[in-house]
């Protein structure tokens, strides 16, 4: 928000710099929007369910205030959607989506973005880490005893890698 009031003062007046938060905040609440509805469909959500979730978005007053009031979490939830998404996708992938570089890439710049706007990313991010872990970690069909026991070790240090790194941050 800061840079947006400089901004402004450099053009003059700080409410053109406040407009200019105003027409990002618009422009990112409108690509996360798209972004969801683009997902359920690619999911296979049904047309209708669709335009029930489009007038939710366009008539929930938590999500179209966000941006004339100018909600200091909107920066947050801008963020939050599309890491949700990746995380939502790996979960239901048990990580293989995260073996595309440019996934893992976006997720690792979402998660500092995420803990950076906001200190409850960090409790957020612990527990979810942790959960997404226990999901690739642990096999839900049958897996040969040795493939398991050659991958441990590296499932194990990238898990502690991953909570010792979101802890410290």
């Amino acid at each position: 928000f800061g840079l947006f009031w400089r901004l402004g003062q450099a053009w003059g007046h700080v409410s053109w710099g406040l407009g200019a938060y105003t027409v990002v905040q618009a422009i990112g609440l409108a690509f996360d929007c798209s972004l969801v509805l683009v997902y359920l469909r690619k999911r296979g959500a049904p047309l209708i369910f669709l335009w029930l979730v489009t007038l939710f978005f366009a008539c929930s007053y938590p999500i179209v205030a966000s941006i004339p009031t100018m909600s200091k979490d909107s920066l947050w939830a801008l963020v939050m959607t599309p890491l949700s998404l990746i995380f939502i996708e790996a979960c239901l992938t048990r990580g293989k989506v995260l073996k595309r570089l440019p996934v893992l890439l976006t997720f690792v710049i979402l998660a500092f973005l995420f803990l950076a706007i906001k200190r409850t990313g960090v409790e957020i991010l612990l527990f979810s880490g942790f959960f997404l872990t226990v999901l690739t970690l642990v096999p839900t069909h049958y897996v040969h005893p040795v493939r398991v026991r050659r991958f441990r070790p590296v499932n194990i240090a990238t898990a502690l890698a991953w909570i010792g790194g979101t802890a410290w941050l």
